[in-house]
């Protein structure tokens, strides 16, 4: 889990560079879904997107969720669930649009 935590770190960092974002988003399907499940709750955390919030990381987060969450909704879906629910209006829209992604 903790390698998991510190990549997603870099990549808030560095993911703002599009040879890193586009590089990112190519290859992240082949790192193992398990490692994901386990930091699910902190993707969602981080999911809120606040003004000066780099909105490539924002996307990251998405598609990494919405990927997980069409091979394991079980592990999503429950956490989205309650960012659904939160009293933080800017987390409450990306929540919901994975959510549909992964309904539809």
């Amino acid at each position: 889990m903790q390698g998991f935590l510190k990549l997603l770190s870099l990549i808030n960092k560095y993911g703002n560079k599009d040879k890193i974002y586009n590089y990112f988003l190519e290859e992240f399907k082949k790192i193992p879904l398990e490692g994901w499940i386990n930091v699910v709750p902190q993707m969602i955390a981080q999911l809120s997107e606040e003004e000066g919030q780099d909105r490539k990381f924002i996307k990251i987060l998405k598609e990494i969720l919405l990927y997980l969450g069409l091979h394991h909704p079980e592990s999503v879906l429950f956490s989205l669930n309650f960012a659904v629910k939160s009293k933080i209006p800017n987390r409450i829209k990306p929540a919901l649009e994975i959510m549909a992604s992964i309904k539809n």
